[in-house]
Order: structure tokens, then sequence, then C-alpha cells
């Protein structure tokens, strides 16, 4: 199997794995989610990207430079995990959200995003 098709190969197969477990995404219960989340705490001194989540389980990041980095989004308990598309390689990124809904913490850092609007 060739290089490229062993990454569409793990591709596939960890999206099925995420689609299979219980995702949450475009229901009532995750309307505190939707929109626009900026970096408030950076400890890392990251880039300060922007991120977009949709009601249909899409997210964006917006990067400092004015790309646009496609995913999706499963909401489980008080973990938020991403599956992004980058370079045409999938990488996942996960967040624990504060109980009250105010924060999405990226635990590797420290660094926390919080809601700037809906």
């Amino acid at each position: 199997m060739s290089y490229d098709l062993k990454w569409l190969a793990v591709a596939l197969l960890s999206s099925t794995v995420l689609l299979a477990c219980g995702s949450d995404t475009g229901d009532g219960e995750n309307q505190w989610l939707f929109g626009r989340w900026e970096l408030a705490y950076n400890p890392a001194n990251d880039d300060e990207d922007v991120l977009w989540f949709r009601e249909d389980g899409s997210v964006v990041i917006e990067t400092v430079n004015g790309r646009e980095i496609p995913g999706r989004y499963w909401v489980r308990g008080q973990r938020l995990d991403l599956q992004l598309m980058l370079s045409n390689r999938p990488l996942e990124v996960s967040f624990t959200i504060s109980p009250d809904h105010e924060r999405l913490i990226y635990e590797q850092t420290g660094a926390y995003y919080e809601h700037a609007s809906p």
C-alpha cells in the first residue's frame, strides 16, 4: 500500500470511529458552542487562531495569516474533539470544556478559548 493510500485509510478509519462513538453536534444541547471562539489565554505564545463552530457539526479555524482549516467536531461530556484536515492529512485535537461552558481548554499548554459571539 502506498504512503498516500495509508493516510487515506487512516483518515477514513478515524472518521468512522469518531462517528460511531455517539457524537453530539447539531442539537439544542450544544447551542452554547455555536459561533466564534477567541484565544483568551496563551501561555505558549502560539498563533492566535479563531475557532468557528457551526450547528451542522463543522468547525473552521481561521489562522492569523488568513488561512482557513476545515474540520468536524464532537462533544462528549466535558470533552470536545476536533478532526481537522491539514495539508490533506487528518489532525485530531481535543479540548476540555469548562463546567460553565465559558472556556475551551487545550490541556497540552493550558491555553484556552472564550466564546466571542454567536
